[in-house]
Protein backbone atom coordinates (compact mmCIF):
# COMPACT_ATOMS: atom_id res chain seq x y z
CA UNK A 1 0.00 0.00 0.00
CA UNK A 2 0.82 4.07 -0.39
CA UNK A 3 4.22 5.04 -1.15
CA UNK A 4 6.06 1.38 -0.42
CA UNK A 5 3.71 -0.27 -2.54
CA UNK A 6 4.51 2.10 -5.48
CA UNK A 7 8.18 1.28 -5.02
CA UNK A 8 7.62 -2.44 -4.96
CA UNK A 9 6.00 -2.36 -8.27
CA UNK A 10 8.71 0.02 -9.84
CA UNK A 11 10.59 -2.55 -9.02
CA UNK A 12 8.55 -5.87 -9.47
CA UNK A 13 8.46 -3.97 -13.47
CA UNK A 14 11.75 -3.74 -13.26
CA UNK A 15 12.64 -6.93 -12.56
CA UNK A 16 9.92 -8.74 -14.45
CA UNK A 17 9.30 -10.58 -11.50
CA UNK A 18 8.40 -10.60 -7.90
CA UNK A 19 11.06 -9.73 -5.89
CA UNK A 20 12.56 -10.64 -2.67
CA UNK A 21 13.56 -9.67 0.22
CA UNK A 22 16.87 -8.99 -0.49
CA UNK A 23 16.01 -6.97 -3.71
CA UNK A 24 14.17 -4.95 -1.48
CA UNK A 25 16.82 -4.29 0.56
CA UNK A 26 18.98 -3.36 -2.52
CA UNK A 27 16.55 -0.71 -4.05
CA UNK A 28 16.26 0.82 -1.25
CA UNK A 29 20.10 1.30 -0.37
CA UNK A 30 19.67 2.30 -4.38
CA UNK A 31 17.30 5.01 -3.02
CA UNK A 32 19.15 5.88 -0.13
CA UNK A 33 22.54 6.48 -2.52
CA UNK A 34 20.73 8.54 -5.21
CA UNK A 35 19.33 10.49 -2.30
CA UNK A 36 22.46 11.29 -0.84
CA UNK A 37 24.69 12.15 -4.23
CA UNK A 38 21.76 14.56 -5.71
CA UNK A 39 22.21 16.48 -2.21
CA UNK A 40 26.02 16.28 -2.09
CA UNK A 41 28.66 17.35 -3.93
CA UNK A 42 30.12 14.14 -4.56
CA UNK A 43 33.01 13.56 -2.81
CA UNK A 44 32.56 11.04 0.07
CA UNK A 45 32.97 13.38 2.63
CA UNK A 46 29.95 15.40 1.12
CA UNK A 47 27.96 11.88 0.31
CA UNK A 48 28.51 11.00 3.79
CA UNK A 49 27.36 14.20 5.39
CA UNK A 50 24.14 14.09 2.89
CA UNK A 51 23.65 10.68 4.35
CA UNK A 52 23.31 11.86 8.10
CA UNK A 53 20.82 14.29 6.75
CA UNK A 54 18.30 11.73 5.38
CA UNK A 55 15.09 11.56 7.41
CA UNK A 56 12.17 9.93 6.44
CA UNK A 57 12.90 8.96 2.71
CA UNK A 58 10.23 6.54 1.70
CA UNK A 59 11.39 2.86 0.59
CA UNK A 60 10.04 0.09 0.10
CA UNK A 61 11.28 -1.42 3.80
CA UNK A 62 9.73 1.62 5.22
CA UNK A 63 10.73 5.02 6.34
CA UNK A 64 14.47 5.61 6.12
CA UNK A 65 16.17 8.09 8.31
CA UNK A 66 20.34 8.10 9.20
CA UNK A 67 21.62 10.55 12.09
CA UNK A 68 25.42 10.31 12.42
CA UNK A 69 24.75 7.98 15.25
CA UNK A 70 22.67 5.37 13.62
CA UNK A 71 23.13 4.26 9.51
CA UNK A 72 21.01 1.53 9.78
CA UNK A 73 18.31 3.83 8.77
CA UNK A 74 14.98 1.72 9.29
CA UNK A 75 13.18 1.64 12.68
CA UNK A 76 10.01 -0.09 13.36
CA UNK A 77 7.71 1.60 11.92
CA UNK A 78 8.85 -0.48 8.68
CA UNK A 79 7.11 -3.43 10.90
CA UNK A 80 4.28 -5.08 10.27
CA UNK A 81 2.47 -8.00 12.47
CA UNK A 82 0.41 -10.28 10.19
CA UNK A 83 -1.19 -13.83 10.86
CA UNK A 84 -2.24 -16.72 8.37
CA UNK A 85 -5.76 -16.84 7.94
CA UNK A 86 -7.58 -19.17 5.30
CA UNK A 87 -4.75 -20.08 3.93
CA UNK A 88 -2.98 -16.20 3.77
CA UNK A 89 -0.75 -14.06 5.34
CA UNK A 90 -2.94 -10.86 6.37
CA UNK A 91 -2.22 -8.42 9.37
CA UNK A 92 -3.12 -8.86 12.80
CA UNK A 93 -5.81 -6.18 12.80
CA UNK A 94 -8.07 -8.38 9.78
CA UNK A 95 -10.02 -10.91 10.45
Amino acid sequence: KGEPGKLYAQLVEALGRPASLANTLGWDIGIVTDAAIKKSDATREGIRAALDQVKDLPGINGPITFTPQNHIGQDTRGLAMLKLANGKFVPVDQA
